[in-house]
């Protein structure tokens, strides 16, 4: 298994703890010292060129939680290609992501980090794991809005309030939808 930006490695730990063999790369070299420093297999480089300098098929898995927004639209194709390429028939590439289909996202959390080049939506990502050849996909709707943030309905059970809250709970999707998503292609 490839978790491709570790950060601080907790996902790399939980993992090696339930026995899979794991490496990783970031970025970041002060968080590279660090891993490598609790005994992480881990390396300094970018997601397009590590996964270039692998063998086809070599890889059981690849894990992308909040990394794929950092790329650019060619590097998220790449990515996508690159994964269908080194990842083996059966293996899974699990990618977290903000959810630009919830507004709620782009006034609280979104743009907080200057990294992030853009929101990368769901549909662009499973159109680019279909056609990249994998088999399967899932979608996992992640991190809820917090109710007491959410649209309020009206009291009353008649054909007037029926309608108001219709309408609210199409309007607190649209706004307060799921803050992350979750899609895990199967090779």
């Amino acid at each position: 298994m490839l978790d491709i930006g570790f950060g601080r490695g907790e996902l790399m730990e939980l993992l090696a703890e339930m026995g899979l063999e794991v490496s990783g790369i970031e970025v970041d070299p002060h968080l590279v010292a660090l891993a490598r420093g609790r005994g992480l297999d881990v390396e300094r480089g970018t997601a397009v060129e590590y996964l270039r300098s692998l063998e086809p098929q070599s890889l059981g898995g690849i894990s992308m939680i909040q990394v794929i927004e950092h790329l650019s639209p060619q590097q998220v194709i790449d990515v996508v290609e690159l994964c269908a390429d080194k990842v083996r028939p059966g293996g899974k590439v699990i990618v977290e992501t903000v959810n630009p289909e919830s507004l709620f996202t782009y006034a609280r959390s979104f743009w907080l980090d200057p990294d992030h080049v853009r929101p990368v939506h769901r549909g662009l990502l499973e159109f680019l794991f279909t056609e990249a050849g994998f088999r399967k996909l899932e979608v996992d709707w992640r991190s809820p809005v917090p109710a007491g943030e959410r649209l309020v309905t009206v009291p009353g059970d008649d054909e007037q309030a029926r309608a108001i809250n219709e309408n609210f709970q199409r309007i607190d999707q649209l706004l307060f939808g799921a803050q992350d998503y979750a899609l895990i292609a199967t090779r």
